[in-house]
């Protein structure tokens, strides 16, 4: 017979198992309980790593460690570097099977070292290193432009391309020195060459095209520049007149043709056709017609022909005279912005008095002419000083002895040739420790070609060295500058050269990245109904480039990730976010992973690395949804946590500590007051300039999978405040006006009030409404003027000292007419700022509230009885009054009492002096709990409508009292006025009802429960804080357990923990000093 060996089961496995069987007989779903296992060992590292040059790339593979079953890799982390740099570029594999990965865009003939690293949730182990130098890829070689006409061109770009494979060529084009290109569709080919047709451009325009190989014209960009072409200009033409003479000047553009002749045309005047003719040399710009008549009036004109055309200017009149004209103008001393002009002048000696000469100059074919200047000359000479010119530019300079310049001689002036000018439209793209800067040629080439390009860069507060150099051939315009490093901002700058020398730089800055190279760290959510805070630590290498957004997968059970339906963006750098639209009582697995302007949210594929997986359960009960901070001071903050679903006295606990540090400063705890959905903490002793990160929790585990949150801070520098450095959760969203439209009569008064949004744009007036010792935001009201402010005693916690506040009480002025009211916050620094893809104007109306007030003049109202009767008056809001005896005009205070035993009272002070207003109580029927599923509580009895109608009539849509209205409404068939948890509840929505403060009052009629309202209209019910066990009279609307079945689950779990002790005990006793196992 074999030896049988029996193995004691231990009492703790047994109390387990009673305490799961107990809790599945009573319908109470059991904690997880996780099976032991063997522990997991890292594995180790990688060999054989082999990298494989590729085109712009390395191939990288290796061998997997040997592993066994408790050291297998879960994942793969490669890196590269080049140079001296560190291993600062990662990828990350979310198998463990796969031993290959190819790193792309890199630079062609450098070096690249590159490790592996294997890993799981024990740890991992490095490589040895391995070197690749990837190959040099395919670039475009030339462009040439030919066969242009006046509206196309074909442009052939070349290639290097000797193995013949399929490449895309892209190709652009855009007007010289315009901002935007015209993308034209990319062409594959498999040879050296393809050519691009151009139509529908403009004639006699000057353009500029670009090819390359790669689609964001970042590397390897080709360029040539032409000109469109068609008939000469119409010309100008200018007549001076002369002894016997006109002399003819005229300018032109050649619009990329050349002039093959020019036909000079005269008559008289009164003569209908031109008799006289001449043929300048195709090269002149002037001519004179000799052998005239003095005093007599011809007719002359000029035709210009080029190989495309042919244009004559309009015909000018002029009479030849006997006494002083213009001869020419010449030049001397030309630089590349100077030059003197010298006028000559005909039968100087004719006149009787100096003479006056006129000149002035202007760029050749544009329209706007320089200031004239002026000369007085007894000779035959005028000599002028033209300063301000630009290198290598065609002038026109026009002489006259009239200051209209009707009779004139015109001249063409070339500056000197110089240096390039500045490149056009530089722009720097980033890449991983690279930049990649392109350009356009110069619009002034300084009269010679250019020779190359110099590119030059320097860190920010660097300087420009000899090292930091590239030169660029003339035709390539662009350029890729490596070895830099990430998240550092470089100026480059660019300058052309030619025979003269360097020309005129042009700058431009930019900023090497790559995708976050670490994932977000540290998740937590805070879950109840929904996962209404989910957190989490940004990631510590954000790749050289500032996180601009979070992908946020979640799935259920054993789903894969769908990275559709189940996906969000958080389009914020702030590490929080709220999951909605969840199913009640799923454990959800949540990751994150952080993006940059590198990672491509909507297509990102591999280029994220996801954090470590989350499990959190939806399930009833109360949670923490929000933690904001107030304006952080150089000590201390006050920080604002929003709860959901508490019994008051609810303790709050938060604890915070330096961020990056692991020990905990201290932890805080604050109990909830009655009908309140938040507590403030004041964080005191900091340090100045120094990041904090904080936890929000009702778990004093502050468990990540509980309801815990997290948020950060930073301390301002001075002990008042100031700009908040980093993220900071300290900041309003947006403030709007608590009712937009009021209308009084003149002199009344009226409460105005703000509503506060926070950063994830939820309603949080906690934001504005702390202690001012806590530095609570200031809110400025202007009403430019009209009516007037005084204190709002409303918020019996902290009483206003000035009218500046979020409440406040206007009185209307004694004039009818509308006012514009407006507040604001005082401090911008209190109000988020300017947010992506939103306009400054935007964002200013997001940080203000507007106030229309209708201001009319008063009405004779009658007041209601002193025995507050109805007085039996139509509503004029509704037509009818169907409530009979149920509403009464107040004046003063008093109570309101319908014919169900509601009433409403108000207290003396309640209604500004001067309102008189309607309260009406509805009664709308029995209440329903089928859309309050996830709310602790439960509706019994009737729910009643309670609004407000003014003097004239008019329902308000919304109305204040100054001092809060306490509504009683009876307590409901078989409930007891001792019960627990029965109060006065406000029904928001269908799914949202709120617990006011509330109280069981006694009387003579029988017991109501109150609650205290300030503002109506209002729908009101009786209802119990958490369900009862009677299901017929409280249907289940998904809240907490009963309070009797979590009594006997705390007794069964105490009971479980003395069966253990007791056992422990009696083994230590049978076996003292004795190690067992099992």
């Amino acid at each position: 017979m074999a030896n049988v060996k029996m193995r004691r089961c231990p009492t703790k496995i047994l109390a387990s198992i009673a305490v799961v069987a107990i809790l599945a007989t009573i319908g109470i779903a059991a904690p997880k309980v996780l099976a032991q296992t063997d522990t997991v060992e890292a594995p180790g590292a990688p060999t054989e790593i082999v990298a494989t040059p590729g085109e712009n790339r390395l191939e990288v593979s290796w061998t997997a460690p040997t592993s066994g079953t408790n050291n297998s890799p879960t994942n793969y982390i490669v890196q590269w570097r080049s140079g001296a740099q560190s291993f600062s570029t990662t990828r990350q594999h979310s198998t463990g099977t796969d031993t290959s990965y190819t790193i792309p865009n890199l630079t062609p003939g450098r070096e690249y070292t590159i490790r592996v690293r294997a890993e799981n949730s024990a740890g991992g182990s490095w490589s040895d290193e391995a070197n690749g130098t990837p190959s040099a890829g395919l670039v475009v070689t030339e462009v040439d432009v030919s066969s242009v006409t006046d509206s196309t061109a074909t442009v052939t770009v070349t290639i290097t391309n000797p193995d013949s494979t399929t490449e895309t060529v892209y190709f652009r084009y855009r007007l010289r020195g315009a901002e935007s290109w015209t993308d034209v569709t990319p062409l594959t080919t498999n040879s050296t060459s393809r050519d691009f047709t151009l139509g529908s451009l403009n004639t006699n325009s000057d353009y500029e095209v670009q090819s390359s190989l790669d689609g964001e014209f970042r590397n390897g960009v080709r360029s040539a520049v032409f000109s469109t072409h068609g008939p000469p200009s119409v010309p100008t033409l200018s007549v001076a007149p002369a002894n016997q003479q006109l002399k003819l000047s005229w300018t032109f553009s050649l619009n990329g043709g050349t002039v093959t002749s020019q036909s000079v045309e005269w008559k008289l005047a009164t003569a209908s056709t031109f008799t006289g003719t001449a043929t300048p040399m195709n090269d002149a710009r002037s001519y004179t017609i000799e052998n005239l008549t003095n005093n007599t009036a011809y007719d002359v004109r000029i035709t210009v022909t080029t190989n495309y055309g042919s244009e004559t200017s309009t015909s000018v009149t002029r009479d030849p005279v006997s006494g002083p004209s213009i001869n020419d103008i010449t030049f001397s001393s030309i630089t590349r912005t100077s030059a003197t002009a010298t006028v000559s002048l005909d039968n100087a000696q004719l006149a009787s008095s100096n003479l006056t000469v006129y000149l002035r100059h202007r760029v050749k074919s544009s329209t706007g002419w320089s200031e004239t200047a002026t000369l007085n000359v007894s000779g035959s000479t005028a000599t002028f000083a033209l300063t301000g010119l630009t290198s290598n530019t065609m002038y026109e300079v026009e002489a006259s002895l009239e200051n209209d310049f009707q009779d004139s001689v015109v001249r063409d002036l070339a500056t000197a040739k110089s240096p390039p000018g500045p490149p056009e439209a530089v722009e720097a793209s980033h890449a991983d420790t690279e930049l990649n800067v392109s350009w356009s040629a110069p619009t002034n080439d300084g009269g010679e070609p250019i020779t190359a390009y110099i590119v030059q860069w320097k860190p920010d507060g660097g300087s420009y060295s000899g090292s930091l150099r590239l030169q660029v051939e003339a035709d390539i315009h662009s350029a890729q500058i490596t070895n830099l490093v990430n998240g550092t901002e470089y100026t480059i700058r660019i300058y052309a050269t030619n025979s003269l020398g360097d020309g005129t730089p042009a700058e431009v800055t930019g900023t090497p990245s790559t995708v976050p190279g670490s994932p977000p760290t540290r998740v937590a959510a805070s879950a109840c109904d929904q996962i209404q805070g989910l957190s989490w630590n940004p990631p510590i290498d954000d790749g050289g480039s500032p996180i601009t957004s979070y992908i946020i997968q979640w799935k259920s059970g054993d789903e894969d990730y769908d990275g559709t339906t189940r996906q969000a963006i958080h389009d914020s750098g702030e590490p929080f976010f709220a999951l909605e639209g969840l199913e009640a009582d799923t454990e959800y697995t949540i990751r994150i992973a952080a993006a940059n302007v590198n990672v491509d949210v909507d297509d990102f594929g591999g280029n994220v690395l996801w954090s470590d997986e989350l499990e959190a359960t939806t399930r009833p009960g109360a949670c923490v949804v929000a933690l904001s901070f107030g304006n952080p001071l150089s000590t201390s903050v006050p920080a604002h946590v929003t709860v959901k679903n508490t019994m008051p006295g609810t303790e709050v606990l938060l604890r915070y500590r330096r961020d990056g540090t692991s020990a905990w400063i201290s932890t805080l705890s604050m109990p909830t007051a009655s009908g309140e959905s938040s507590v403030t903490f004041d964080i005191t002793g900091l340090t100045p300039e120094t990041r904090y990160e904080v936890e929000a929790s009702l778990d004093s585990g502050f468990s990540p999978t509980g309801s815990t949150i997290r948020g950060f801070f930073t301390t301002s520098k001075g002990s008042t405040g100031g700009t908040v450095p980093g993220p900071s959760f300290a900041r309003i969203f947006r403030i709007e006006p608590g009712i937009s439209t009021v209308t009084l009569e003149v002199g009344s008064k009226v409460v105005l009030w703000t509503d506060v949004y926070g950063r994830q744009d939820l309603l949080d007036n906690g934001l504005a409404d702390r202690a001012p010792s806590s530095g609570r935001p200031i809110f400025t009201w202007d009403s430019n003027g009209k009516g007037s402010f005084e204190e709002a005693e409303i918020d019996s916690k902290w009483q206003n000292s000035d009218p500046d506040d979020r409440e406040v009480v206007f009185i209307a002025p004694d004039s009818p007419g509308t006012v514009q009211i407006q507040t604001e916050l005082s401090s911008p620094s209190d109000c988020l700022g300017q947010q992506q893809d939103e306009s400054v104007e935007e964002a200013e109306a997001r940080c203000e509230a507007k106030f229309t007030i209708r201001v009319r003049r008063a009405l004779d109202v009658v007041s209601g009885p002193d025995d507050l009767t109805d007085p039996q008056t139509t509503d004029p809001g509704t037509g009818d009054d169907p409530q009979g005896p149920d509403d009464v005009i107040t004046t003063n205070g008093g109570e309101v009492t319908s014919i169900e035993g509601v009433t409403v009272t108000l207290g003396p002070s309640a209604v500004p002096s001067g309102n008189e207003v309607i309260i009406k109580i509805t009664p709308v029927g029995p209440v329903s709990n089928s859309g309050n599923t996830g709310q602790d509580n439960t509706l019994v009895g009737m729910e009643y409508a309670v609004r407000v109608v003014d003097a004239a009539g008019v329902t308000l849509p919304i109305y204040r009292f100054l001092v809060p209205a306490t509504v009683c409404l009876p307590l409901p068939e078989g409930q007891s006025p001792v019960s627990s948890g029965i109060g006065l509840f406000v029904i928001e929505n269908d799914a949202d009802i709120r617990l006011l403060a509330s109280e069981v009052v006694t009387r003579g009629s029988g017991a109501v429960v109150c609650g205290t309202k300030s503002v109506f209209p209002a729908n009101v019910a009786v209802g119990v804080d958490g369900l009862s066990a009677d299901e017929e009279l409280y249907p289940d609307t998904g809240g907490v357990a009963p309070t009797h079945l979590w009594m006997l689950f705390t007794a069964i779990l105490g009971l479980a923990a003395m069966l253990v002790g007791l056992n422990l005990r009696r083994q230590k006793r049978r076996h003292p000093g004795t190690a067992t196992s099992s």
